[in-house]
């Protein structure tokens, strides 16, 4: 996201006390809950158009909260060190991740990039993220991997290795987690329709 929102790391979102909201607030936040939902319905549709409306979902998502929800990271008093240094880390991994994705990274180089330990990170990074490391990395690798596959003409084994993958079972399996499908199947499918 930063990369279309640079000051997002000097942001963050007030999203927690729907008490306290604007009108305009509430309508951008029932309009966020009905996204999230269209979002659930459409993903599970089987139509070979459902990834290209399943991302203008997406971006509509990560618009609302960018639009009627953050505030600049200063203006949270309340925010503890402990809250800081959280945010602070986790940027720090997901940042050199994201840059990295195509190299052949781990576990070990990212906690040495943060001077951290492996077993630190690893722990860390499920309880604030929810997932793996491996698994958010792989998370990122399949995005662009799936961008790549929508523009470009490479083939499996192409886009694989320019997206830091180990090899083709590695992408499929990252692809049907994150998307429903594997990037073999979506590569049949838009190989045939443009035939």
């Amino acid at each position: 996201m930063e990369n279309f929102y640079p000051k997002l790391s000097e942001s963050y979102f007030e999203l927690n006390q729907p008490e306290k909201f604007t009108a305009q607030q509430q309508s951008a936040y029932r309009k966020l809950q009905s996204l999230f939902y269209q979002l659930a319905w459409r993903y599970q549709d089987h139509d070979e158009l459902k990834f290209i409306d399943l991302q203008l979902l997406i971006n509509q998502i990560l618009k609302l909260p960018l639009t009627h929800f953050t505030k600049p990271l200063a203006s949270k008093t309340n925010l503890s060190r402990q809250t800081s240094y959280t945010l602070s880390r986790l940027h720090e991994i997901t940042k050199f991740v994201n840059e990295h994705y195509q190299a052949d990274i781990g576990l070990v180089e990212i906690a040495a990039h943060c001077n951290i330990s492996r077993v630190y990170l690893a722990r860390f990074f499920k309880q604030h993220m929810g997932l793996t490391v491996g698994q958010y990395l792989n998370n990122v690798r399949a995005q662009h991997a799936y961008q790549e596959l929508l523009t470009t003409k490479k083939t499996l084994s192409q886009l694989t290795l320019t997206n830091g993958f180990s090899g083709i079972r590695t992408m499929n399996r990252a692809f049907n987690n994150l998307y429903g499908q594997t990037a073999s199947k979506l590569y049949r499918e838009r190989k045939t329709a443009h035939d």
